[in-house]
């Protein structure tokens, strides 16, 4: 398990997965710091987690970069737990999950914020790949001011873009679904996010 409370990670660049950390097995606790400005050339500019889950209570994911999946984080094979007012992804950008992209794992989003994400096809604040999500908050999470199908720049793309707050991937026919449940206690704002093409 990485247990991170404070501290920066800057900077840095992996030339496949995990610009900032790369974590295989295991679990990452997050109460504070901040991976800003990393850079993955395939996924998880800020963090590639794979078979275990991401739970954070507080710190940030902000300006990390990758070229295909989860600019802020990529996590396969385990949960994203979202907990804290100041937990926050904010102006990540990735070609299918600007903010996050979520595999094989559950998006247990309590509270915090996906804010001003971009991704050049899918899920501008939020991919989750193949299932019924349910949210159930107990603060405010907010989602506003993603992009999907837009560049780095902010322009229009060359590509299809669909669910620019959060995109939930699933073929037709298929169990994918959205809501937020009746026993939540707070509230999920989803706000001010734009498609090019889709949602």
């Amino acid at each position: 398990t990485l247990n991170i409370s404070n501290g920066l990670f800057n900077k840095n660049i992996a030339t496949i997965n995990g610009g900032g950390a790369y974590v295989s097995g295991g679990d990452i606790t997050m109460s504070g710091g901040s991976f800003d400005s990393n850079t993955a050339e395939d996924n998880g500019g800020g963090i590639y987690l794979t078979g275990g889950s991401l739970t954070m209570t507080g710190g940030s994911f902000k300006n990390n970069k990758a070229t295909n999946g989860g600019g802020g984080a990529y996590v396969s094979g385990g949960d994203l737990e979202l907990n804290g007012d100041t937990a926050s992804f904010t102006e990540n950008y990735a070609t299918n999950g600007g903010g996050v992209y979520l595999t094989g794992g559950k998006p247990n989003l309590y509270k915090g914020s996906l804010l001003g994400n971009i991704a050049l096809k899918d899920g501008g604040g939020i991919y989750i790949d193949k299932q019924q999500v349910i949210l159930v908050s107990k603060g405010e999470v907010l989602i506003s001011q993603n992009k999907a199908g837009y560049n780095q720049l902010g322009e229009e793309g060359n590509q299809i873009g669909r669910g620019a707050g959060i995109f939930i991937g699933g073929e037709i026919g298929s169990e994918a679904s959205f809501s937020v449940s009746k026993e939540s206690t707070g509230v999920v704002s989803i706000t001010d996010n734009q498609a090019k093409d889709f949602g």
